[in-house]
């Protein structure tokens, strides 16, 4: 595990304020995948835009309606997040 402390805020369901990020691995309108150091971030939604991206900082917001947002430290995860929120590209 990460010793750095990782943050997540969601105000309002349209705005996610998150630090500890190493990494953005996927993007589209209904899901974005972040790494972080102590695993993958899945963020779902609708129009979601990835307003700021800072990796010097570990910093990121997305907007758009935030629907969902899990973290995930294995593959295996993947797939049961596949099965749960019933998208093949996760």
């Amino acid at each position: 595990m990460n010793d750095n402390k990782q943050i997540l805020k969601i105000e309002d369901r349209s705005l996610l304020c998150v630090n500890g990020i190493t990494a953005l691995r996927e993007f589209s309108e209904t899901e974005v995948v972040f790494e972080t150091g102590d695993g993958l971030l899945y963020v779902g939604g609708a129009d979601l835009c990835v307003t700021r991206l800072t990796l010097e900082t570990g910093e990121s917001a997305v907007t758009g309606r935030i629907d969902s947002a899990v973290f995930s430290q294995s593959a295996a995860q993947k797939t049961f997040l596949s099965r749960l929120f019933g998208r093949h590209g996760i």
